[in-house]
């Protein structure tokens, strides 16, 4: 276990208690846009954040793909799997859904699942018709993290078979990340997270759990460019006021899929009722954090204007 990886696992583990944090502050969805909305009343800044919050969402997912849930949060309470030795790579932590290859639980497992089983909590309707654009992400996040990892097993495999190239090129790979890749002599298929059956002479490869690396490079580039167009066009030029994260980084992180999911069904015509009743919830935020002068918004002037 490498440092990275220790410290990889202690961030994913602070922001879990983050977000879940952020969710015990919310019994009602009007609460959870609400408050996501007193931060972002310009038409502009919520375009940017329509398109920058789902931008956020899937390089998180990649970052957390990569990471698998530890094995002994997986085989709590399993007598089993400690009398058998088992790390938790078995297939009992395999994933096979339409849409991503064979992938073993990880954090961004844990997160999309949590963010559609909670906004069911909250509204039934938004947690139904998130649940399609948050699989979507989840699936796309994962392909992307595996071939990576594919990527990754390829170049180890031909490194040491170069050093091997008298013995046979059976292997097997191993890795300590979201996806397993099973390596066969003819380098043509690289199914992942499955492990082979070794022969003798097997040349085992150990995969960091970066991969390559290709794939979080691009994803935190994803990540700081999302949060740049949303802080400084969004917030500073537009808005005029600090983003939600500064009131409360749970709370953000929360209800902002939900928010910028809800603008568009809202620019669809879809489920006005709750629109409405959110515009009034925020002005009565707004009005009171403007009232108690802590906080500095544009749009305070307006209501000092009315009063």
């Amino acid at each position: 276990m490498t440092y990275s990886f220790l410290f990889a696992h202690i961030v994913a583990s602070i922001l879990f208690y983050t977000v879940i944090q952020g969710a015990l502050s919310f019994q009602h969805i009007n609460e959870a846009l609400a408050f996501y909305g007193v931060y972002h009343q310009d038409p502009t800044n919520q375009i940017i954040h329509f398109f920058g919050v789902p931008c956020l969402i899937w390089s998180l997912f990649v970052f957390l793909a990569h990471l698998k849930v530890p094995s002994i949060i997986l085989t709590a309470g399993s007598s089993k799997s400690a009398r058998d030795g088992n790390d938790g790579d078995d297939d009992r932590w395999n994933i096979n859904i339409p849409g991503a290859p064979s992938h073993t639980i990880n954090y961004a497992t844990c997160l999309s699942t949590g963010y559609v089983g909670f906004y069911l909590y909250l509204d039934r309707f938004g947690g139904l018709a998130f649940a399609p654009f948050a699989y979507l992400l989840y699936i796309t996040a994962v392909s992307f993290t595996v071939q990576d990892q594919v990527k990754a097993a390829k170049v180890l495999l031909e490194r040491q078979t170069m050093l091997r190239s008298t013995r046979p090129t059976t292997a097997t790979v191993n890795d300590n990340t979201a996806a397993n890749a099973t390596t066969a002599t003819t380098m043509n298929e690289l199914p992942p997270c499955k492990n082979t059956t070794t022969k003798p002479n097997n040349l085992k490869i150990k995969i960091p759990w970066t991969g390559t690396g290709q794939a979080l490079k691009k994803a935190g580039l994803l990540h700081i460019l999302g949060w740049y167009v949303q802080i400084h066009p969004g917030h500073k030029i537009f808005e005029g006021a600090k983003p939600a994260l500064m009131a409360s980084v749970g709370g953000a992180l929360t209800s902002a899929p939900l928010f910028a999911f809800y603008e568009g069904l809202w620019f669809l015509g879809i489920h006005k009722g709750l629109q409405d009743e959110t515009i009034e919830l925020v002005r009565e935020y707004t009005r009171d954090l403007c009232k108690s002068g802590d906080v500095v918004m544009r749009v305070c002037e307006k209501f000092t204007a009315e009063e």
